[in-house]
């Protein structure tokens, strides 16, 4: 994770996060097994659609926006700690 830090204002500060591609893939593959344990998929045991399957499904941009917010609050919460911000 790469975390860059710029003054706005004399008491904000602009956190720019970005994350490896390992921990992209992490996210992905997190919050395909909470989604199909959500949604019962016909053929499939919940908890054990796969990815590809899932997206099918599902569509890509709304297993996207799933990952991006379960990995936006992981490194939100870790960029602040590392700065050492409240």
């Amino acid at each position: 994770m790469k975390i860059s830090r710029e003054s706005v204002e004399p008491c904000q500060i602009r956190l720019t996060v970005e994350a490896e591609p390992a921990q992209l893939e992490a996210a992905r593959r997190s919050v395909s097994l909470d989604l199909s344990k959500l949604y019962r998929i016909p053929g499939f045991r919940p908890g054990k659609v796969p990815y590809e399957r899932l997206v099918a499904l599902l569509g890509q941009q709304a297993v996207d926006g799933e990952v991006f917010d379960h990995l936006g609050r992981q490194l939100v919460r870790a960029a602040v700690k590392a700065e050492g911000l409240e």
